[in-house]
């Protein structure tokens, strides 16, 4: 089972990136199931360069990404 750490950007945050996600239906969700944890910590998505490796998870597009679904749950509570 994967644990799930601190997400980066705190929840109610519209940055340009989690207005654009918020904005196209679905992408939130197919962003989530890309960058995913690897089993080591790692995103599954974001690789920092053929030498580097992978960037930490959870990377800041999961991050807007769940954001992204937090404001769309507002939302839709708030109908």
């Amino acid at each position: 089972m994967e644990s799930v750490r601190e997400v980066p950007v705190q929840a109610g945050t519209m940055t340009p990136l989690v207005t654009l996600i918020v904005s196209q239906p679905g992408m939130a969700g197919r962003l989530i199931a890309q960058h995913r944890d690897d089993g080591t910590g790692r995103c599954t998505a974001c690789q920092l360069g053929a030498q580097a490796g992978r960037s930490r998870w959870p990377c800041s597009i999961y991050a807007a990404a769940a954001a992204a679904e937090e404001v769309r749950a507002d939302g839709a509570e708030a109908r």
